[in-house]
C-alpha cells in the first residue's frame, strides 16, 4: 500500500474517511460545512435507528453531493475515550482499513487533523500504520476470482494532517516493522507442505539483500555440535532438522555481544508417537510462530539499521511420527550435557529450544538471550488470548521486555521461575525429566527450569505464546489468520537496546 501525507487533498479521491467522537460529532478540521451537516444527519439518522451508540469502529457512509471533492464520505468513531494514544490511533487506522476495504474502496484519504490536533504527526503516522497492519491478506493458492462482496485491500492512502512532512518522517521510522510482521504472517499462514525446515531456511536467504547475514547448519553440523534435543524431535520426519542463524551487525565495536532471540520453528506438530488429537491438531502449521518473529525482529533491526546486534536463532524440524521417531522413556544429552528422559513426544518445543539457547550462549556469546514460541498449553491456559506468558529470573530483563510489549500493543504477563519446581523435574534415569508426569500442558514454570541450564549466566526470559499465533476472527490490525504475535515486541525490544533513553513507542 502506497502511503502519502499532506496538508491537504491535491486532487479528487474516491473516498473521505474522518473521525467521529462517541457522541456523533465531526472530528474534522477539513470538511466544509455542507459536507459536515451531511454527515451530522447520517449520524442523527443512525442513531435513530439504533446503529450507531457510539462504540469504537461503527461507521456512518454517504454518497458525496456533485461537485465534492470525493464520492463517498465515511465518519468512523473512535469512541468516548479520555485519552487518544498511539495503540488507540493505530485501532483506529486498522478499523479504517477495514471498512474501506468492505466498502470496496481502493484508494481513499483518511483526514487525521481533527483526531488529535495537538500532536496532528504523531496522529497521521499512528493512523497509517494501523491501517497498514490491517491491509493484509494471504490467498497462497487460490484461483477463484473474489465475491463481490468480499473485502479489497487498499493499494494507496492519503494522510490529511496540517504537519504532513513531520508526519511523513515519523512514519517511515516505525513502517520498518511492517514489511517484517506481514512476512512473518505469510510464514506462519504457509501450508506445511510447502513451508518445511529447508523452505523457512530458503526463504530466509533473500534477507542478506538487506543487510542480514544467513547460515544454516545441517544435520551433520548439528550431531557434531551435540545438538541431540533437536535432531531427536525430527527424527521421524521426512524432511531434515536445520538451525537457522541470522545475524544484523549494526554494532560499531564488532565485538559487542548480540541480543539473540531464539525461536522456536516446529513447521508442523503431529505430536510425534504420543499423537495430538484431531482438534488440537488444527492450527499445527503455526508451531514455528515463534520462529517467524524472532527472524522479524532480525528483519526490522536490519530495515531500522539499528546500531546494535542483533541475532536470531530458529531450531528447525517437523515433529512427525514414523518407525524413526523418538519415543517415550528416550534418554537425550543435550548441547549444554545434561540427559533429559523423555516422558511425551508432544512436548518437543522444550528439546528444539535447549538446544537452540545453547548455541546462542556458547557459540554466539550472546549478551542476552530471549526465547519465544508456542511451547506449552500454559499461557492460553491461564491468561487467555490477551497476554503472552512471560519467565525470567532477571528482574530488569523482564521489565524491558514488559514494557516492550505495552508499548507493542502485545502484552505480556510474567510467571514464576521459583527453584521450588526444581525437584519435581528429578529423573531416576538421567538428569532431569522433560516434563513432570502431572502437569503435561501446564508446566510453563517447569521447562523454563529445564531451559536455564541451556542459558546459564546469560539474562534470559523466554516468551510463551501458545494461543496467540492465529486469531479465528478479524481484529482491528489483523484479518482472520496468523497474527505475526512477537514480531513488533521483538522490534520493540530491539529498538529499546538500541535507544534506551526514548521514548517506549514503536
Amino acid at each position: 500500500m502506497q502511503v502519502k501525507f499532506a496538508t491537504a487533498l491535491e486532487r479528487q479521491a474516491p473516498a473521505l474517511l474522518v473521525g467521529i467522537d462517541g457522541h456523533g460529532n465531526t472530528l474534522s478540521a477539513s470538511l466544509d460545512n455542507a459536507l459536515l451537516e451531511l454527515l451530522r444527519c447520517a449520524v442523527e439518522v443512525h442513531k435513530f435507528c439504533g446503529r450507531f451508540t457510539g462504540k469504537f469502529g461503527q461507521s456512518v457512509e454517504v454518497i458525496a453531493p456533485p461537485g465534492s471533492d470525493y464520492r463517498r464520505l465515511i465518519g468512523l468513531c473512535i469512541g468516548a475515550v479520555d485519552a487518544v494514544d498511539h495503540k488507540l490511533l493505530e485501532k483506529f487506522g486498522g478499523a479504517a482499513a477495514a471498512r474501506l476495504g468492505q466498502l470496496g474502496e481502493r484508494e481513499a484519504a483518511i483526514d487525521v487533523k481533527g483526531l488529535s490536533e495537538s500532536e496532528s504527526p504523531h496522529a497521521a503516522a499512528h493512523v497509517a500504520f494501523g491501517a497498514a497492519l490491517r491491509n493484509y491478506s494471504y490467498t497462497f493458492a487460490r484461483s477463484r476470482q473474489p465475491e463481490p462482496s468480499e473485502a479489497v485491500k487498499l493499494l494507496a492512502l492519503t494522510m490529511i494532517t496540517s504537519q504532513s512532512v513531520t508526519a511523513e518522517a515519523l512514519y517511515r521510522s516505525i513502517s520498518v516493522q511492517i514489511g517484517a510482521i506481514h512476512y512473518a504472517r505469510d510464514l506462519i499462514n504457509t501450508p506445511p507442505n510447502v513451508l518445511y525446515p529447508d523452505t523457512f531456511v530458503d526463504l530466509a536467504k533473500s534477507l542478506v539483500d538487506i543487510g542480514i547475514e544467513v547460515e544454516a547448519l545441517g544435520p551433520e553440523q548439528l550431531q557434531e555440535l551435540g545438538m541431540n534435543a533437536l535432531l531427536a524431535v525430527g527424527r521421524g520426519s521426512a524432511f531434515r532438522p536445520r538451525l537457522l542463524v541470522l545475524r544484523w551487525n549494526g554494532a560499531n565495536d564488532p565485538t559487542e555481544k548480540p541480543v539473540v532471540f531464539v525461536g522456536k520453528g516446529i513447521t508442523f506438530d503431529t505430536g510425534g508417537i504420543n499423537l495430538k488429537t484431531t482438534e488440537w491438531m488444527k492450527g499445527m502449521k503455526g508451531d514455528m510462530a515463534g520462529g517467524a518473529a524472532a527472524l522479524a525482529a532480525v528483519m526490522s533491526s536490519a530495515g531500522a539499521k539499528l546500531p546494535i546486534n542483533v541475532a536470531a536463532v530458529i531450531p528447525l524440524a517437523e515433529n512427525a511420527i514414523s518407525g524413526s521417531a523418538y519415543r517415550p522413556s528416550d534418554v537425550i544429552v543435550a548441547a549444554c550435557g545434561i540427559s533429559i528422559e523423555i516422558m511425551h513426544t508432544d512436548a518437543e518445543g522444550r528439546l528444539a529450544l535447549i538446544d537452540a539457547i545453547w548455541y546462542a550462549r556458547a557459540k554466539m556469546e550472546a549478551g542476552t538471550i530471549v526465547g519465544i514460541g508456542t511451547i506449552t498449553g500454559s499461557g492460553i491456559f491461564g491468561l487467555g488470548r490477551h497476554y503472552a506468558g512471560l519467565y525470567s529470573s532477571d528482574d530488569d530483563l523482564a521489565e524491558r521486555l514488559t514494557q516492550a510489549g505495552d508499548a507493542a500493543a502485545e502484552s505480556l504477563w510474567r510467571l514464576p521461575t521459583s527453584d521450588k519446581y526444581d525437584d519435581d523435574l528429578l529423573s531416576n534415569v538421567a538428569d532431569y525429566l522433560q516434563i513432570t508426569p502431572f502437569e503435561f500442558g501446564a508446566d510453563g514454570s517447569y521447562l523454563m527450569r529445564l531451559l536455564r541450564h541451556a542459558a546459564a549466566d546469560v539474562p534470559w526470559a523466554q516468551i510463551e505464546m501458545a494461543g496467540l499465533e492465529f486469531t479465528d476472527r478479524d481484529t482491528f490490525t489483523c484479518p482472520k489468520g496468523a497474527t505475526g504475535f512477537g514480531s513488533r515486541l521483538l522490534g520493540q525490544f530491539s529498538k529499546d537496546c538500541a535507544h534506551p533513553s526514548e521514548c517506549k513507542e514503536v
